[in-house]
Protein backbone atom coordinates (compact mmCIF):
# COMPACT_ATOMS: atom_id res chain seq x y z
CA UNK A 1 0.00 0.00 0.00
CA UNK A 2 1.30 3.62 -1.05
CA UNK A 3 1.56 6.17 1.55
CA UNK A 4 -0.40 9.11 0.12
CA UNK A 5 1.75 12.48 -0.30
CA UNK A 6 0.61 14.10 3.15
CA UNK A 7 1.61 11.03 5.03
CA UNK A 8 5.01 11.24 3.34
CA UNK A 9 5.58 14.80 4.27
CA UNK A 10 4.93 14.08 8.17
CA UNK A 11 8.10 11.92 7.49
CA UNK A 12 10.35 14.27 6.29
CA UNK A 13 12.19 17.02 8.20
CA UNK A 14 11.33 19.89 4.79
CA UNK A 15 9.37 18.81 2.20
CA UNK A 16 10.38 21.39 -0.41
CA UNK A 17 8.67 20.32 -2.89
CA UNK A 18 5.22 20.69 -1.39
CA UNK A 19 6.14 24.02 0.57
CA UNK A 20 7.15 25.61 -3.18
CA UNK A 21 3.68 24.13 -4.31
CA UNK A 22 2.32 26.21 -1.06
CA UNK A 23 3.97 29.40 -2.08
CA UNK A 24 3.24 29.10 -5.78
CA UNK A 25 7.15 28.70 -6.37
CA UNK A 26 8.06 31.70 -4.93
CA UNK A 27 11.00 31.10 -3.45
CA UNK A 28 11.20 34.24 -1.78
CA UNK A 29 8.10 34.06 0.31
CA UNK A 30 9.53 30.43 1.11
CA UNK A 31 12.38 32.15 2.51
CA UNK A 32 10.11 34.69 4.45
CA UNK A 33 8.17 32.03 6.10
CA UNK A 34 11.67 30.24 7.02
CA UNK A 35 12.83 33.42 8.46
CA UNK A 36 9.45 34.14 10.43
CA UNK A 37 9.69 30.57 12.15
CA UNK A 38 12.84 30.97 13.04
CA UNK A 39 12.27 34.26 14.66
CA UNK A 40 9.34 32.63 16.91
CA UNK A 41 11.24 29.51 17.58
CA UNK A 42 12.88 30.30 20.41
CA UNK A 43 10.05 31.92 22.48
CA UNK A 44 8.00 28.68 21.69
CA UNK A 45 10.09 26.26 23.11
CA UNK A 46 10.97 28.32 25.91
CA UNK A 47 6.85 28.72 26.38
CA UNK A 48 6.45 24.63 25.94
CA UNK A 49 9.80 23.94 28.09
CA UNK A 50 8.55 26.03 31.16
CA UNK A 51 5.19 24.60 31.17
CA UNK A 52 6.85 21.32 31.17
CA UNK A 53 8.83 22.62 33.98
CA UNK A 54 5.67 23.67 35.89
CA UNK A 55 3.17 20.85 35.10
CA UNK A 56 1.07 23.53 33.39
CA UNK A 57 -1.21 20.91 30.94
CA UNK A 58 -3.36 24.11 29.18
CA UNK A 59 -0.04 26.17 28.41
CA UNK A 60 2.05 23.10 27.15
CA UNK A 61 -1.25 22.41 24.85
CA UNK A 62 -1.04 25.79 23.58
CA UNK A 63 2.39 26.26 22.82
CA UNK A 64 2.51 22.91 21.33
CA UNK A 65 -0.11 23.65 19.06
CA UNK A 66 1.18 26.98 18.04
CA UNK A 67 4.53 25.19 17.05
CA UNK A 68 2.62 22.12 15.39
CA UNK A 69 0.95 24.50 13.38
CA UNK A 70 3.67 27.02 12.39
CA UNK A 71 5.76 23.75 11.51
CA UNK A 72 2.92 22.20 9.50
CA UNK A 73 2.83 25.06 7.92
CA UNK A 74 6.25 25.07 6.37
CA UNK A 75 6.18 21.64 5.61
CA UNK A 76 8.41 20.46 8.31
CA UNK A 77 6.55 16.90 9.26
CA UNK A 78 8.67 15.78 11.77
CA UNK A 79 8.90 18.96 14.17
CA UNK A 80 5.04 19.43 13.41
CA UNK A 81 4.20 15.55 14.46
CA UNK A 82 6.64 16.03 17.45
CA UNK A 83 4.77 19.22 18.72
CA UNK A 84 1.37 17.20 18.36
CA UNK A 85 2.64 14.34 20.66
CA UNK A 86 3.45 17.04 23.30
CA UNK A 87 0.07 18.88 22.23
CA UNK A 88 -1.85 16.00 23.30
CA UNK A 89 -0.03 15.46 26.29
CA UNK A 90 -1.31 18.98 27.61
CA UNK A 91 -4.83 18.09 26.06
CA UNK A 92 -4.88 15.02 28.40
CA UNK A 93 -3.33 16.62 31.14
CA UNK A 94 -1.08 13.96 31.31
CA UNK A 95 2.56 14.59 30.85
CA UNK A 96 4.29 11.82 32.11
CA UNK A 97 7.02 11.64 29.55
CA UNK A 98 6.36 15.07 28.72
CA UNK A 99 10.34 15.42 29.03
CA UNK A 100 11.38 12.58 26.71
CA UNK A 101 8.94 14.03 24.21
CA UNK A 102 10.72 17.56 24.55
CA UNK A 103 14.01 15.79 23.93
CA UNK A 104 12.44 14.08 20.18
CA UNK A 105 11.15 17.97 19.57
CA UNK A 106 14.49 19.42 20.11
CA UNK A 107 16.12 16.77 18.33
CA UNK A 108 13.53 17.18 15.31
CA UNK A 109 14.29 20.68 15.67
CA UNK A 110 18.30 20.66 15.54
CA UNK A 111 17.54 18.60 12.17
CA UNK A 112 15.13 21.05 11.08
CA UNK A 113 16.99 24.56 11.59
CA UNK A 114 19.93 24.69 9.45
CA UNK A 115 17.79 23.74 6.25
CA UNK A 116 15.29 26.48 7.51
CA UNK A 117 18.12 28.86 7.57
CA UNK A 118 19.72 27.90 4.08
CA UNK A 119 16.45 28.38 2.70
CA UNK A 120 15.90 31.78 4.15
CA UNK A 121 18.96 32.71 2.62
CA UNK A 122 18.35 31.90 -0.43
CA UNK A 123 17.25 34.06 -3.85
Amino acid sequence: MRASTADAGKSEVLDEVALMKLVGGDRELAGQLAELFLEDLAARVTEITAAITDRDADRLRAGAHALRGSAGSLMAGIVSAAAGVLEAMGRSGELGGAEGALAELNSALANLRPRLVLLARRP
